[in-house]
């Protein structure tokens, strides 16, 4: 239903169209989160399988860090990737936007992010991990010997300053905030 200049919508079609749009969009939400879901069942099926130790030819770090690398690090990084704006404004000009920025921000150093201070800084001290998302990749393994990736994301989320800063409105990290304001409804010259 996509309108020209000449046409109008009634009051009733604009809330449907509304809620039909949104509707698509949360089920585009849906869909990133799905692997994560996915991902983590994976990982908790394996640590509640068998004993561990017990496994025929078991390779604990090998078995593991491939769930985390090849399931659970791209899902995560690609809900981090939604919405993200790819400019960020400067006083210098537009710089790019990455995902590591968004984890550099959350971690300035504060009496809460000491450790997460600590573990960006050991990243970005290592000369051979110089791509964005093989930064992300070792962060989220940092997390995880941390016990801390499920911390670190609630904390993201309260994070209203970095989301603003770093996010467009429809991300999925912005879009699932119960605070979330409502954007108004847009005046249309002739509604019937």
């Amino acid at each position: 239903m996509l309108l020209n200049n000449k046409e109008h919508l009634n009051v009733s079609e604009y809330v449907d169209l509304n809620l039909e749009l949104r509707n698509l969009d949360l089920e585009e939400k849906k869909k990133l989160i799905w692997p994560v879901s996915k991902s983590v069942d994976a990982l908790m099926n394996f640590w509640n399988s068998e004993p561990v130790r017990s496994r025929q030819g078991y390779n604990d770090k090998s078995e593991c860090s491939q769930l985390c690398l090849g399931q659970l690090c791209p899902a995560l990084y690609t809900i981090m990737s939604d919405g993200l704006k790819p400019h960020l404004g400067s006083t210098f000009g537009p710089i790019a936007n990455s995902v590591w920025q968004v984890v550099e921000a959350s971690s300035q150093q504060g009496p809460l992010t000491k450790t997460l201070n600590d573990l960006v800084q050991k990243i970005n001290g290592e000369d051979f991990i110089t791509e964005g998302m093989l930064k992300f990749h070792a962060f989220v393994f940092g997390l995880l010997n941390l016990r801390a990736l499920d911390a670190w994301f609630a904390y993201l989320c309260t994070r209203e300053s970095i989301l603003r800063k770093h996010y467009n409105d429809s991300s999925v990290l912005t879009r699932g905030r119960p605070d979330e304001p409502r954007p108004p409804l847009p005046r249309y010259p002739l509604i019937e």
